[in-house]
């Protein structure tokens, strides 16, 4: 006797679906964790420091101090160098601003020009110095003028 055949297996969801989903959960976590951010920063930088004290909270407890004060004390003892970190960088900061008084009043000085070629203006002087020969006069495409002097960024185009 034979066994009957298989049934074929049951036909999985469309990878379209599939891919759709995720694609659709994806933006859905960004999106929470975009407006969550306000909430999730500091629940994340108190996670961090907590992960920071726990083992001096864990060596002052099984010295016989209570929660509080072994809590108090790693708190303590992770932030005084912290402020001396910064006071540090800040002094440094103070110094190098009072030795360089004249930082802003040294910069080399930079030519300025009034406006950058256009692309009208760039294919006419291309145009010239390669057939020796201005251009012929071409009507801007803001304003239709064949007067405008700008070509791409048109003062008569903008004024009305």
């Amino acid at each position: 006797m034979t066994s009957p055949p298989a049934a074929p297996p049951a036909p999985s969801s469309p990878p379209e679906r599939n891919q759709a989903a995720r694609i659709l959960s994806g933006a859905a976590v960004l999106m929470l964790l975009y407006f969550g951010r306000e909430v999730l920063v500091p629940v994340t930088l108190a996670g961090i420091l907590s992960l920071l004290v726990a083992p001096l909270v864990r060596v002052l407890r099984r010295l016989g101090a209570g929660q509080v004060p072994s809590v108090l004390a790693a708190v303590l003892a992770l932030t005084l160098p912290l402020i001396g970190l910064a006071t540090v960088i800040g002094s440094q900061v103070v110094s190098m601003a009072a030795h360089q008084p004249g930082l802003a009043t040294d910069a080399v000085p930079v030519e300025i020009r009034e406006r950058p070629l256009g692309p009208m203006q760039l294919l006419r002087q291309v145009f010239s110095s390669v057939w020796g020969r201005s251009a012929p006069r071409m009507s801007c495409w803001s304003c239709s003028s064949s007067s405008c002097s700008s070509m791409n960024r048109c003062a008569i185009a903008s004024s009305s």
